[in-house]
């Protein structure tokens, strides 16, 4: 028993020694929703650059609208592409490695919807210029919930369109355009707050769920080591609650005092495997099936 309890000590040292880091479980935790959460985006993103391309058909060249929907329409399919790469990996390989693709995607995404403010921004049509705004500024604003779980892909996607939305419109004569890009200025110093909230209650969140699943590996792995060392025991051992209700009992005790039941008659342990006396008898029903 004594070689036993070391070779477990030296089991569990084992295990805490190659077991990932917190730090390194959260970051590999995060990408998941990352992927989750960017998927369904696909479909809003071409739908969004079409309404766009729809709006500003007539006031813009067809010929950059066209070159512009097909610019966005390449960056969505390559980008799902490395979602089904990372679905088909199954979440294996190195999580900073996997981030920083969905980043550079994202990086590629945010800068195809920053040209469509520097450069298919239609001069001399005011409302036509707030439906560009609307939009790429929309398309921030979503990317806010969308990117929760990773800041580098968040940033990645909404740095260029807010400079540039705010540039454009700062560089437009008259005073109306400049408190406009004071406003987006002010909005993007906004959306970085909300977002930094929006991010530490994912994270939160994580962490939370990560330490429940550690806290349930712990506990079965107790409850294992439990039953197998009341199994190893010679002697009949049971365990009882607080009110005389069995809960774990070893073969010797389900033999004395269960009769021996097996599966399908069965007595099981507390957490449903087989073998001891059913969980719930109490002590005086165990003492009259013995006699």
């Amino acid at each position: 028993a004594s070689r036993g309890a070391r070779c477990s000590r030296r089991c569990s040292k084992t295990e805490d020694r190659w077991r990932p880091s917190e730090d390194e479980v959260l970051s590999a935790s995060r990408i998941a929703p990352l992927s989750r959460g960017a998927r369904p985006a696909y479909a809003t993103t071409l739908a969004n650059a079409a309404i766009l391309v729809a709006v500003l058909w007539g006031a813009t060249p067809g010929a950059a609208l066209t070159a512009w929907y097909a610019a966005v329409l390449a960056v969505t399919l390559a980008r799902l592409a490395l979602h089904r790469a990372f679905a088909r990996a199954d979440g294996r390989g190195d999580a900073r490695s996997w981030e920083n693709r969905f980043a550079l995607g994202a990086l590629a995404s945010g800068a195809i919807w920053a040209y469509a403010p520097a450069v298919l921004f239609p001069a001399g049509d005011p409302l036509l210029q707030m439906a560009v705004v609307f939009v790429v500024g929309g398309s921030i604003i979503g990317a806010a919930g969308i990117y929760a779980a990773s800041r580098l892909a968040f940033y990645a996607f909404a740095a260029l369109p807010s400079v540039v939305i705010a540039a454009q419109l700062l560089l437009q004569p008259g005073r109306i355009y400049k408190l406009l890009g004071l406003t987006i200025v002010v909005f993007a110093m906004v959306m970085v707050r909300v977002y930094r909230d929006v991010h530490g209650a994912v994270i939160e969140a994580l962490r939370a769920r990560l330490r429940n699943e550690e806290l349930t590996q712990r506990l079965a792995g107790s409850e294992a080591r439990l039953r197998d060392a009341i199994e190893s025991f010679p002697e009949a051992i049971a365990v009882w609650d607080g009110e005389d209700r069995l809960i774990v009992c070893d073969d010797a005790f389900a033999q004395l005092f269960g009769g021996g039941r097996r599966a399908g008659g069965g007595p099981k342990t507390a957490d449903g495997a087989q073998g001891g006396a059913c969980p719930g008898p109490r002590w005086a029903s165990c003492l009259r099936e013995g006699a």
